[in-house]
């Protein structure tokens, strides 16, 4: 059996910015029994160095090639949930400034 078949094998998933977006996916996994792992990544593996920037890290969230799809679901919904909650934030913040604009 080829690392590629093999059920066990701890593929890439996706990287977020932010180790604490990432714990919060982890958790979003375990919560549909999907075991994942967490790796800290360097910036230059992440392509974000240049001249002028500093360097960044990541993390980067594995899960068994068996989880695979099922944790891209996953993935799919924290996204559109995350998509949710930032357009409802832009919501709130305009009513205020319509708010505050019309005292």
């Amino acid at each position: 059996m080829t690392t590629e078949n093999d059920p066990d094998q701890l593929v890439e998933l996706t990287i977020f910015q932010h180790e604490f977006i990432a714990q919060l996916f982890i958790n979003r996994l375990e919560e549909n029994d999907i075991k994942a792992d967490v790796f800290a990544i360097a910036g230059e593996q992440l392509g974000l160095l240049s001249a002028s920037t500093a360097p960044h890290a990541g993390a980067q969230v594995r899960v068994r090639n068996a989880d695979l799809e099922r944790a891209q679901r996953v993935l799919d919904d924290f996204h559109h949930e995350a998509e949710l909650a930032r357009n409802e934030l832009d919501d709130d913040a305009a009513s205020e400034a319509e708010d505050d604009g019309s005292a």
